[in-house]
């Protein structure tokens, strides 16, 4: 699934999607973010823990405003499949 990240600070997001989630459900995410400038190859990955906090019925999608329990952003591998080197990233734990 995807959505649109309409906005985002240290403590949660808010984004749309084709989905309707319910207040207390955990989600977790992966979140591109796209390099720019002169390093269009410099972007990053965030893994996100969310808790659904609220939920609002739009004209394009379903609003969902949630709160971040737990995130850890890496950089982008130099080539797919290959991660730089001295750079560790943690995943999600199977339950």
């Amino acid at each position: 699934m995807e959505g649109r990240i309409v906005n985002i600070s240290s403590q949660g997001m808010f984004w749309i999607c084709d989905v309707r989630f319910h207040p207390g459900e955990q989600l977790q995410c992966w979140i591109s973010i796209p390099g720019s400038g002169f390093r269009p190859d410099a972007g990053a990955r965030l893994w996100c823990s969310l808790e659904v906090v609220w939920t609002a019925e739009l004209a394009g999608g379903f609003g969902v405003g949630c709160r971040f329990e737990e995130y850890v952003l890496s950089p982008l591998p130099a080539a797919p499949g290959v991660m730089p080197r001295g750079r560790a990233l943690r995943f999600p734990q199977d339950a």
